[in-house]
């Protein structure tokens, strides 16, 4: 694709200003293959299982596992800023003893859902994660007892990446303590969807994002063709510039990035 082509296209977009305001969603999980259990030690290490009616979180007849949640279409826009963002499950069965545990994310824009051939503890793990010191709960409950810490700095770190854009899946990787032997038994998708995990996340959109415009002037135009190309040429990233919203800016962009300034 020669250069010169770009030199010859002049479209101006509307100016499009940053968002203030606060949004909240709430998404529950909405397939048997989005909530799964891994056993860590015992006979069975490994295996995944999707199709229990509960999730045994910390570990299942003392044998240590791991429980994953996969939420899909979480519409937050990139560049928004995590208020708030956590898990909340149905209890199903009293539940005591002390029971405190570490959450990470799955580092990935896409993750898959869940199955043996995509174990729980191979997955990409993000560099954040949190505490959740679980107290005591009861059949029924799925309140303050059965909600996660602030599960924010997980879910920011997710969407902060390249490529990330509203309406993908996250997933949430709940692991054990291998020196504690208490458990907390919540409600699965196949034990009742409509006690299934829910994610609540409360978030302020950034700036919305106009492809294109990569000098960040407000309008796709033939301003744009310098800033674009010097993108390319040093193999950087911008969102403006990642035109195929494929997580990479390189020589795929042109054609979209002439099809935006042509207005198709």
């Amino acid at each position: 694709m020669k250069w010169q082509v770009l030199l010859t296209l002049l479209i101006a977009f509307p100016f499009l200003t940053e968002s203030s305001r606060a949004d909240v969603i709430d998404r529950q999980v909405i397939d048997f293959a989005d909530d799964a259990e891994e056993d860590i030690t015992g006979p069975d290490a490994g295996n995944v299982r999707r199709t229990s009616s509960d999730l045994e979180i910390g570990n299942e007849n003392g044998i240590l596992q791991w429980v994953g949640v996969r939420i899909q279409e979480v519409d937050v826009p990139a560049g928004s800023t995590i208020n708030s963002a956590m898990l909340r499950f149905t209890g199903t069965e009293t539940d005591v003893g002390s029971l405190i545990i570490p959450i990470f994310g799955e580092l990935s824009i896409d993750p898959e859902p869940f199955a043996d051939e995509t174990p729980l503890t191979t997955r990409t793990l993000t560099s954040n994660s949190v505490i959740w010191d679980i107290d005591p709960w009861f059949p029924g409950d799925n309140g303050i007892n059965t909600t996660t810490t602030d599960l924010t700095p997980i879910l920011q770190e997710i969407i902060d990446q390249p490529g990330w854009s509203g309406g993908r899946s996250v997933v949430f990787l709940i692991q054990n303590d291998p020196l504690d032997t208490s458990e907390r038994l919540a409600v699965s998708f196949d034990g009742n969807p409509a006690q299934a995990p829910v994610l609540t996340v409360d978030f302020t959109p950034g700036k919305t994002i106009l492809l294109g415009d990569v000098n960040l002037d407000g309008v796709v135009n033939l301003l744009d063709v310098s800033p674009f190309v010097d993108v390319i040429s040093t193999s950087g990233f911008q969102l403006e510039a990642d035109v195929n919203q494929d997580g990479v800016v390189n020589l795929l962009d042109v054609a979209v990035f002439i099809d935006i300034l042509s207005g198709n």
